[in-house]
């Protein structure tokens, strides 16, 4: 701004605040082999960046097996235990986003879509 008095400047950030939206997604059904590393990967973005994290409802992830870097959820040494739905859901402050796939196990071109029931 300019007058007869002189100018004044003023730089200032704006920050536009985006609720989290998924660019990359897992396919809804993922085959995994026996004993194999499963790699699921879940991508989002917004501002701030949005968390992403990993579940499977009222059964706890695999234990000593799992990670999860950058979104990407790895299982190794996959085995029948781990057949079943998995959420990935990002959330920042604004909201989140969820995205479901389902994982079968797969041996010598037999595959289960759940786990087999015990025998009484």
């Amino acid at each position: 701004m300019t007058n007869v008095l002189g100018q004044a400047k003023k730089a200032v950030k704006l920050f536009v605040e985006v609720s989290p939206e998924f660019i990359e997604t897992p396919d809804r059904d993922i085959k995994v082999t026996a004993n194999s590393l499963a790699s699921i990967s879940c991508q989002a973005f917004g501002f701030p960046s949005p968390t992403i994290v990993w579940s499977r409802g009222l059964v706890p992830l695999p234990q000593g097996r799992v990670t999860v870097i950058n979104g990407t959820l790895n299982i190794f040494n996959f085995s029948l235990e781990d057949v079943g739905p998995y959420q990935c859901k990002a959330t920042n402050k604004l909201g989140s986003v969820t995205a479901l796939t389902t994982l079968h196990y797969v041996n010598k071109g037999i595959y289960f879509t759940q786990f087999p029931r015990k025998k009484l």
